[in-house]
C-alpha cells in the first residue's frame, strides 16, 4: 500500500478514510495478539504510578478485570498510558503527572462517563423510568471503571487518527495546489491531489503507528494541529470582498481555537503559533509595509490585525500557561509548608515551571543530556526519523542555493534561443530568394529536423532527469511560501528531539507535522516519473540505477513496515520502545 500510494493515481486507490480505518483495526489486532502471546517484560508497568504520597481516591490499583474482553483492553495500558488514566480517575496526584497534559485525561473520562451512562439508560425487566434515570445520574457521578477508561482512551485515540489522516489529506490539497515536481510537460501527470493523497497514505501507516492507536496523546494532537493548519489555509484563500474578509477572520479564529486544544494535549503545541505568526506576517504586517501610502485606514486595520493576532496567540498559548499556574498554585501556594517546598518555586525560567521541573528531575531531559555511550541504540532507533530531516533540510538548500544557478542558466538559454532565431529568420529569408521549386523540399527538411529535435530533446531530458542534472528541480515545491512554515517547523522538532529530547521519541516526536508527509510523497513521485521516463526511452538501466531509483519506495516501505510491526509487538508488552 505504501509503495502504490508513492507512485500511482488515486483512481481504483481505496480512500484515505478507508486506508486509515483499516490500518487502525490491523494494529489493534496485532497489539492484542502480541499481548495475548508474549509475557510482558516487566508487570508493573500495569501499576498505577505514585510516590508515595497518592491520595488514594480509587481502588483502581487492586482491581481486577471482571472479564476476558476487558483484560485485554487493560493490557494495552503500557508505559505513559498508565500515567493518562490515572489523571482521568483521580486528577493530578503529584509531580510526575505533571508532565502530561490534561485535554487527553479529560476527554477520556467525558467519553467513559458517557457510555458507562448511555449502558445504565438501557431499560431492564421490571424497572421503571425513575430508577433508569437515577441510575444514569449516579453512574455520572462515579469515577469510570478502569475498563471503562481503558477503552475509551483507545477508542479516542483511533478515531482521531482517521479524521486526522482525512484532514490532511485536504490540507496537503490547499498547501500544495500547484505545487507540481516540474516544470516539464512530461512531469506535470502528477499533481497536488495525488502527493496529498499520497501523504495522507503516508500518515496513516507512519512508523510510530502504535501511539496513533494506544492511550497516547499523538493523534488527538495531530487531529487539533491539522485542523487548525487547514483554517489558515482556508482563510488565506479567502477573496478581498467583505464577506469573504470575515470568513477568513472566523477561520484564523478558529485554528487558534484548535491550536489552544492541541497546546492542551502536548506542549509543544505551541510550535503551532510559528504557523500562525507566518500567517499573519505575509497576510497582513508584509502588504502594510509595503504600501508607500499608509492612509489612516489601512493604519486601522493594520492595528487591527495586529490585536487579533495577538489575542489568537494569548488563546493559544493560554493552555500551557494555565498548566503552568495550577502546578504553581497546588505545591508553591495552597500546599506550602516551608520545609517541604519544591525548589522549582523559586526558579524563574522565566516562571516557576511545574513541566520543565518534572522533565528534568524524573526524565532527566534537557540540552545535550541525552549523549552518553550508553544511549548510542537509542541514537540508532531514532536515526530513520533524522535522516529524513536531514534529507529534508539538504533538498531544501539544494533547492534554494540552485534557484539562482538557474534563473541564470535560464537568462542564457532564453539569449542563445533568441540569437538561433534571428540567425533562423536571416537564412529563411536568404531562402525565399531562392527558387520555388525547392520551397516543398525545405519544407519537409524542416519537418524533419523539427522531429528529430523534439526526439532528442525528450531523449536528453530523461538522461539528464535520471542523473539528478536536468532543469526539472524537484526540491523546488519546498521554497512555496505556503509551504514554508511547515518545513520551519518540522526543522524547529527536529532540532529539539536531537539536542533536548528522549532521542528514541524522535519517531513519534515527528509523526504528527505534515512535512515530514509531504516530502515523502513528492520523492516517491519524483522517483515513479523517473522509471516512467526511462520507459519511454526504452533506456536500460543497470541493476544498481534501478535500485537507486527506488530508493525512498523501498525505503519508506520498509521502514514503516518494520515499524509498525515491531511497535505492535513490543509496545503491549512492556519492552523497551520509542
Amino acid at each position: 500500500a505504501l509503495t502504490a500510494a508513492m507512485a500511482t493515481k488515486a483512481t481504483g486507490f481505496p480512500p484515505v478514510w478507508r486506508v486509515a480505518a483499516l490500518s487502525r483495526v490491523a494494529m489493534l489486532l496485532l497489539m492484542l495478539t502480541f499481548d495475548a502471546l508474549v509475557d510482558d517484560y516487566d508487570t508493573s508497568g500495569r501499576l498505577s504510578p505514585g510516590d508515595g504520597v497518592s491520595s488514594a481516591k480509587t481502588s483502581g490499583d487492586a482491581e481486577r478485570p471482571p472479564n476476558t474482553m476487558c483484560a485485554a483492553v487493560e493490557g494495552l495500558v503500557t508505559w505513559d498510558a498508565v500515567y493518562f488514566l490515572r489523571i482521568a480517575e483521580v486528577g493530578y496526584e503529584h509531580e510526575q503527572t505533571h508532565a502530561f497534559f490534561p485535554l487527553l485525561p479529560a476527554v477520556t473520562r467525558g467519553v467513559a462517563a458517557t457510555s458507562s451512562a448511555l449502558a445504565e439508560a438501557i431499560p431492564r425487566r421490571g424497572s421503571d423510568s425513575t430508577t433508569m434515570w437515577s441510575r444514569v445520574r449516579r453512574r455520572f457521578a462515579q469515577t469510570p471503571s478502569r475498563c471503562a477508561s481503558a477503552a475509551s482512551a483507545v477508542a479516542v485515540s483511533n478515531a482521531a487518527h482517521v479524521l486526522a489522516a482525512v484532514i490532511l489529506e485536504r490540507l496537503g490539497n490547499l498547501v500544495l495546489a500547484e505545487q507540481q515536481i516540474g516544470r516539464d510537460p512530461l512531469l506535470h501527470e502528477v499533481d497536488h491531489e495525488e502527493v496529498a493523497r499520497a501523504a495522507a497514505v503516508l500518515f496513516a501507516l507512519n512508523p510510530a503507528s502504535v501511539f496513533h492507536s494506544a492511550a497516547y496523546t499523538e493523534s488527538v494532537f495531530a487531529l487539533f494541529s491539522f485542523a487548525g493548519f487547514y483554517f489558515l489555509e482556508r482563510a488565506r484563500l479567502a477573496g478581498t470582498k467583505t464577506a469573504t474578509k470575515k470568513a477568513a477572520f472566523w477561520n484564523r479564529n478558529g485554528a487558534a481555537v484548535l491550536f489552544a486544544l492541541a497546546c492542551a494535549t502536548r506542549s509543544n503545541g505551541a510550535l503551532n503559533g510559528l504557523v500562525l505568526a507566518h500567517d499573519f506576517f505575509f497576510a497582513s504586517a508584509a502588504p502594510f509595509w509595503k504600501e508607500k501610502r499608509k492612509n489612516k485606514r489601512k493604519v486601522f486595520f493594520f492595528i487591527a490585525a495586529t490585536s487579533a493576532f495577538a489575542a489568537r496567540c494569548v488563546a493559544t498559548l493560554f493552555p500551557l500557561f494555565a498548566v503552568q499556574l495550577y502546578g504553581y498554585r497546588t505545591y508553591c501556594v495552597d500546599g506550602f509548608i516551608e520545609d517541604s517546598k519544591p525548589a522549582w518555586c523559586d526558579v524563574w525560567r522565566p516562571f516557576p515551571n511545574v513541566y520543565v521541573h518534572v522533565q528534568s528531575h524524573y526524565w532527566n531531559v534537557g540540552f545535550l543530556r541525552y549523549y552518553e555511550a550508553k544511549q548510542i541504540p537509542n541514537f540508532l532507533l531514532a536515526a530513520p526519523a533524522l535522516f529524513v530531516s536531514a534529507n529534508a533540510g539538504l533538498s531544501w538548500w539544494n533547492a534554494f542555493s540552485g534557484r539562482e544557478r538557474v534563473g541564470n542558466a535560464r537568462d542564457e538559454s532564453a539569449k542563445k534561443e533568441q540569437s538561433d532565431d534571428e540567425a533562423g529568420e536571416a537564412d529563411e529569408a536568404r531562402a525565399n530568394r531562392t527558387r520555388s521549386g525547392s520551397s516543398g523540399s525545405r519544407r519537409r527538411r524542416e519537418g524533419r529536423s523539427l522531429r528529430l529535435g523534439g526526439e532528442k530533446e525528450t531523449k536528453n531530458l530523461s538522461r539528464d532527469f535520471a542523473r539528478g542534472n536536468a532543469d526539472v528541480d524537484e526540491d523546488a515545491w519546498m521554497l512555496s511560501p505556503r509551504v514554508r512554515p511547515y518545513l520551519f517547523k518540522w526543522a524547529v522538532m527536529s532540532a529539539v528531539a536531537l539536542l533536548a529530547m528522549h532521542v528514541q521519541v524522535t519517531t513519534r516526536f515527528l509523526s504528527v507535522t505534515p512535512g515530514v508527509y509531504w516530502f515523502l510523497a513528492k520523492k516517491g513521485f519524483a522517483e515513479a516519473e523517473r522509471e516512467r521516463l526511462f520507459a519511454r526511452t526504452k533506456k536500460s538501466a543497470a541493476g544498481h540505477e534501478k535500485e537507486t531509483r527506488t530508493f525512498w519506495r523501498r525505503g519508506v516501505t520498509t521502514y514503516s513496515t518494520s515499524f509498525f510491526l515491531l511497535g505492535a509487538l513490543l509496545f503491549p508488552t512492556f519492552y523497551p520502545w520509542t
